[in-house]
């Protein structure tokens, strides 16, 4: 899947999409990310961070009476496997509540060099593909809980979509109930 070119000033408005405006938790797919440099809190030092964009198979209305598709810009995640990281949550959301960070192989296509990304100020670097393990994660679904803060969904957790969690052996789908032959007494 190819991913998307942005610039800033689609992190302003939506994306050419329209924002979620209600706070819940919506089925999501990942459409694509872009990554860039950002600075610590206070400070002259910068780290990689990551922008995730969601798809939620919505559809809006923008200003001009199209219909446009609505996003989600999961933005400023630290580009980071610690357990505790936001990164490694979305990460085991998308592999279906599995994931092992310590033994994680992550590739970001389009990336050669996280040193040389540029300041988000000056741009982003589209990621043309997002793996792990092996694993295409783009195309790949998550349930993504926003809360709204102004006129931004910000993204405040993801956990795998309700399927993969009954997949994993901790849950399991009662049975239905066998349909009674006709004509049997109910």
């Amino acid at each position: 899947m190819a991913g998307l070119t942005l610039d800033g000033s689609q992190f302003k408005g939506g994306g050419g999409g329209v924002q979620l405006d209600q706070p819940g938790t919506y089925p999501c797919t990942l459409k694509g990310a872009s990554v860039y440099k950002n600075n610590l809190y206070q400070s002259e030092e910068t780290r990689p961070e990551i922008t995730l964009i969601w798809d939620t198979g919505l559809v809006g209305e923008n200003n001009d009476g199209e219909e446009v598709p609505v996003y989600v810009y999961d933005s400023f995640i630290n580009l980071s496997l610690n357990e505790k990281a936001k990164f490694v949550n979305r990460l085991t959301a998308l592999m279906g509540g599995t994931l092992d960070p310590e033994t994680a192989r992550l590739n970001i296509g389009g990336v050669t060099d996280l040193n040389s990304l540029p300041h988000r100020k000056d741009g982003r670097t589209e990621v043309t593909s997002l793996t792990l393990n092996d694993e295409d994660l783009f195309g790949k679904e998550a349930l993504i809980t926003v809360t709204i803060d102004g006129d931004w969904a910000k993204v405040t957790n993801a956990s795998p979509p309700v399927n993969a969690a009954a997949g994993t052996g901790k849950l399991k789908r009662k049975a239905a109930p066998a349909a009674a032959p006709a004509g049997a007494p109910t």
